[in-house]
Parts: structure tokens; sequence; C-alpha cells
């Protein structure tokens, strides 16, 4: 069954995942079909360890993608499932929860900006 999405909705989305898997992206910057790298938390200036991808015309009508953090491991594919459908995945919520309770990643700590 095919469905009509609001594109910026699913892009506030789609950033809000990213964010909580680590990648740092702006909602006006998205590039919609497209492999792109960009930063994660932790990256210094020239590094870019985050992937995604995102689609909006698939054939069910409903965007789909993915986000990924190399220094994590973590990816995380999603897709739009239609109002109040939309959660992230357990990857995601662990990340977040680990992040909540004040942790950092051991990658975090040995930053290269010598601090």
């Amino acid at each position: 069954m095919s469905m009509m999405v609001d594109h910026p909705e699913f892009i506030y989305l789609f950033c809000n995942l990213a964010l909580r898997t680590g990648l740092i992206l702006s909602p006006d910057k998205v590039k919609i079909g497209e492999l792109v790298k960009c930063q994660v938390e932790g990256d210094t200036e020239n590094e870019t360890n985050g992937l995604y991808l995102l689609h909006l015309d698939c054939p069910d009508g409903l965007p789909k993608g993915f986000v990924q953090n190399l220094k994590t491991g973590i990816k995380d594919p999603y897709a739009y499932k239609g109002e109040g459908q939309n959660v992230p995945t357990k990857q995601a919520e662990s990340y977040a929860k680990f992040k909540a309770q004040g942790n950092r990643p051991t990658w975090l700590n040995k930053s290269k900006r010598g601090g």
C-alpha cells in the first residue's frame, strides 16, 4: 500500500536517529539519494567517520535509509512506518542510554586535539 509522507517530517526523524547513533547531521543539509560521509561525535574537523543514505522515493512510497557510525560499529536501518510508529532501533536506544548515564565511548577519551 503506497502512502504519501511529509518529507520534512521524515528528514527530521532521520536526523534524530542519526543523532542517537552519534552522527552529526543538520536537517537542512541532508542529501537525498546518495551515500554521504559525515562527521560523528568526537571527529576532528577533517574526519568523517559516519555514513548515511536516505531515499524518499521508494516503490512502496515510504522513505527508507540507514545511518552508520564507523567508530562504534553501529549500523542502523530505518524506515518510516506511519504516524506514531517511528521508534529507534535497539542499537540507537542502547547508545542513547549509554550517553544518558554520562558515559563516553573510549574513542572520545583519546582526543587528537590534546584534550
